[in-house]
């Protein structure tokens, strides 16, 4: 690869959130001063401003915008740093400290891996440069991944009780802090799934499967609104279906529009102001679309964390995962299947975000009397099952037939079933959600009231009995 062709690695918006952080927040001072050095810094003007601050932390001295605007004036480098100006800016970025272990780092990931390629291109030199001793260069390529490795993050992974004492206390605070009559997590608009996870988890991947045609992209959808809807921005990897199709589902489930008159173009003119009025309305939802049918689970990442530096991605959707495009060649379906999965867990963990991956389930369902699904129907399950924090099972009684729920005794007719098969940290068991004949509108269950009489009538009678 020719030298200019290497675009090294950083991320000016993560450098700017560390910096931010440390300009409103002395603990994150420390913690950033025990893990990052000037030269992590990519960006120079990001470098001078962590130097001025670093200085002042390390004379004892107060932080703050106006003390590190003094401070890069007495170094003669405040108008390197951008002025008064940038430093304003910046200290504004950030208004939580919550994921200031995250940028930290990624800020020093995208540093060694600079280490990296900046070794790597002088010892390729090296090695091609047949006057120059073999032994002498493999012996710095050692000491080059040697020098990486020591200051890789693994150690600091490593916590005494101490410290994971005070995480666990940490999170506990959130979780009191934050619940909303026992939600800590983002909403899921389902209260029965709400109550078996507590809203969707940062950091926890969740796979939601079913057979072809059962409704998981609509149920995905739905999620996708509700989330956005309470403010959370919501990244969607489409990678069957075309954004404005998508965009069809949406508009449908949030107006009363008919879906098959909508679909043909018939749309008299009060449905169409109806259709236009619901537009301006999603336009405001923070929700962000990929449709590309060829990415892979590498360039999802990607594109997840440019989002998320940008503050715009606190959940992903990907949908689905069999449709990832595999990132190497040569190995078997379920190699590919494991390792987009392992990527997805990997990436909730980073960004302490929720993923939800939807997952097909093959056809051995299908041949039980009930058609209940199970977790071994996983299609090239793998390691699905494994990375997965939780995994939901769909189905719909009524698609097979089946006219009264064994579990429930529901009647099926516009009745979904979600089985929380796995839950890594909460509970297992079924939800139920109501939908329409079109799968675009998706809610709680709400029983017909005949059913509601009939059963009500039946439980007072055994109550008389009694």
């Amino acid at each position: 690869m020719k030298e200019q062709e290497i675009q090294m690695p950083s991320v000016k918006e993560v450098e700017e959130a560390v910096l931010s952080s440390c300009l409103t927040d002395s603990l994150a001072i420390r913690q950033a001063s025990s893990e990052l050095t000037p030269e992590m810094f990519y960006h120079d003007r990001n470098r001078f401003i962590y130097e001025a601050i670093l200085a002042l932390y390390e004379a004892d001295e107060p932080v703050d915008l106006l003390t590190v605007v003094e401070a890069l004036k007495r170094s003669g480098r405040l108008e390197e740093a951008g002025g008064p100006y940038t430093v304003t800016y910046i200290s504004g970025q950030m208004k939580s400290t919550a994921y200031l272990s995250t940028h930290i780092a990624l800020v020093k990931d995208y540093y060694l891996r600079r280490t990296l390629i900046e070794g790597l291109r002088k010892l390729l030199s090296q090695a091609i440069d047949l006057q120059t001793d073999f032994i002498d260069t493999a012996m710095e390529l050692q000491k080059l991944v040697d020098r990486i490795l020591d200051n890789a993050p693994t150690q600091n992974e490593l916590k005494d009780m101490d410290e994971v004492m005070r995480l666990t206390l940490s999170s506990m605070n959130h979780r009191i802090e934050h619940n909303r009559h026992g939600l800590t997590g983002i909403p899921t608009g389902l209260s029965e799934l709400d109550e078996l996870n507590g809203g969707w988890q940062g950091g926890e991947c969740t796979v939601l499967a079913a057979r072809t045609g059962v409704g998981k992209t609509a149920l995905a959808l739905h999620f996708a609104l509700t989330a956005a809807r309470s403010g959370h921005h919501v990244v969607i990897f489409s990678l069957e279906m075309q954004a404005d199709r998508l965009g069809d589902r949406m508009l449908l489930s949030r107006s009363s529009l008919p879906a098959n008159r909508f679909r043909k173009g018939t749309l008299d003119e009060a449905e169409q102001n109806e259709a236009l009025q619901t537009a301006g309305m999603l336009r405001q939802y923070p929700i962000t679309i990929q449709d590309d049918g060829s990415q892979t689970m590498e360039s999802i990442c990607l594109t997840a964390k440019y989002l998320w530096s940008k503050q715009r991605c606190g959940m992903v959707l990907i949908d689905y995962l069999q449709f990832c495009r595999p990132e190497h060649t040569g190995r078997t379906r379920e190699q590919e299947v494991a390792e987009a999965s392992r990527r997805a867990k990997t990436l909730a963990k980073q960004l302490n975000i929720p993923v939800i991956l939807l997952s097909q389930l093959n056809r051995d369902a299908d041949n039980r009397p009930n058609a209940t699904p199970h977790l071994n129907d996983l299609r090239e399950s793998g390691a699905i099952e494994q990375d997965a924090d939780m995994v939901i099972l769909l189905y719909r009684p009524a698609m097979l037939h089946i006219p009264t729920d064994k579990e429930s005794g529901y009647p099926t007719e516009g009745l979904g079933v979600g089985i929380v098969a796995k839950n890594r940290n909460g509970q297992t068991g079924r939800f139920y959600f109501g939908h329409n004949s079109e799968m675009t509108k998706i809610g709680d269950y709400i029983p017909p009231i005949g059913w509601i009489r009939k059963n009500t009538r039946r439980l007072s009678s055994k109550e008389e009995r009694s």
